[in-house]
């Protein structure tokens, strides 16, 4: 990604912040109309869920893809992007149940979503900025997916319960989810 694309995506995610619960509910919406299948991945309850999902994509916008600016910082010995945490997210995903092709049905589910949301502000060019910071977390998350993983039954069975994984999430997680977004965090 290039500074600019990552620009485009700090910019536009300030305008669905306001609304992540909206913006959430819909990206679910349309992850399940088009993947039926998906919804048998998350709790009855999706209320956690949409605060957990907007804390991700706040992270990811706010800190990730501002780090990958750096790469010597944030590139493995391929030179590779790396996205911290991603490797791990993806092999709990995977143990949850997600399979390598949900990444692509729930890309196009989040372009959907921030065409819906943004409207003519989602121009060719704010397409392809996300679709870029998509695809390297998808591609970082992958690299978890190990179906010959040993450890993979006990990492199915140890998830945590919905109020573990309140009280394990981090405070500045937490905080993510309720902050106001300005342009100068951009």
């Amino acid at each position: 990604m290039t500074p600019a694309q990552i620009r485009i995506v700090q910019k536009t995610f300030l305008k669905i912040a306001p609304n992540s619960r909206d913006f959430s509910a819909l990206f679910y919406d349309q992850l399940f109309a088009m993947d039926p299948e998906t919804r048998a991945l998350f709790r009855d309850d999706l209320k956690a869920q949409h605060a957990k999902f907007m804390k991700v994509i706040a992270e990811v916008v706010q800190l990730h893809l501002r780090a990958l600016i750096s790469l010597p910082v944030t590139a493995s010995a391929s030179g590779e992007a790396a996205i911290p945490g991603a490797y791990w997210a993806g092999k709990m995903h995977f143990a949850y149940g997600v399979k390598p092709e949900h990444y692509a049905t729930m890309k196009e589910a989040l372009l959907r979503t921030l065409h819906k949301s943004l409207g003519e502000e989602f121009t060719q060019e704010a397409r392809d900025a996300w679709s870029g910071a998509y695809d390297i977390l998808a591609e970082a998350m992958k690299k978890g997916i190990d179906p010959e993983d040993e450890d993979l039954d006990q990492t199915r069975a140890s998830r945590p319960s919905e109020p573990e994984e309140k009280q394990a999430s981090s405070a500045f997680l937490n905080g993510l989810g309720e902050q106001q977004f300005s342009g100068e965090d951009v």
